[in-house]
């Protein structure tokens, strides 16, 4: 892995290997920041994602803050990828990787979230990205959640 590689002896610094489905390896109230950026959009599942969430709630301290960012349901690059919809959005695969991942509105993830975190702050950027030799207005949205 090369953050370990990069980080080693550079304070103090754990890493660790997780299946994010199978709960995560610590006690509640542990951390006061969490940071989701690309990476939840891989879980298919809207119920598996709930559940990783509510995981990222439980070991988040009270009041604590999650940044998640996504590429959203606005992305022209995915949205020509668009596989299938689903509840919350619509699930792309990417042929030139066979990568799968899903794209949230912003109403449709605050509805995910009822219960789960209060939403402090959301901000999209929209950008233009060359993609394998072709230009796609890319749209990207952050949400800032507090632990509830």
């Amino acid at each position: 892995m090369l953050a370990r590689k990069y980080f080693s002896g550079k304070g103090n610094i754990r890493f660790f290997e997780q299946d994010l489905c199978e709960g995560f390896p610590f006690d509640d109230n542990q951390f006061d920041f969490l940071i989701d950026s690309y990476c939840l959009c891989h879980i298919l599942d809207s119920s598996e994602l709930i559940k990783i969430l509510s995981e990222c709630k439980r070991v988040l301290k009270p009041d604590g803050k999650m940044l998640k960012i996504h590429l959203d349901a606005d992305d022209e690059y995915y949205l020509q990828r668009k596989e299938s919809d689903f509840e919350y959005g619509f699930i792309s695969l990417d042929g030139a990787n066979g990568i799968r991942k899903m794209h949230f509105t912003e109403n449709s993830f605050r509805k995910m979230m009822k219960g789960i975190f209060e939403i402090e702050n959301v901000e999209k950027v929209s950008f233009y990205d060359s993609v394998r030799g072709e230009v796609h207005k890319r749209s990207v949205t952050f949400f800032l959640m507090r632990n509830m």
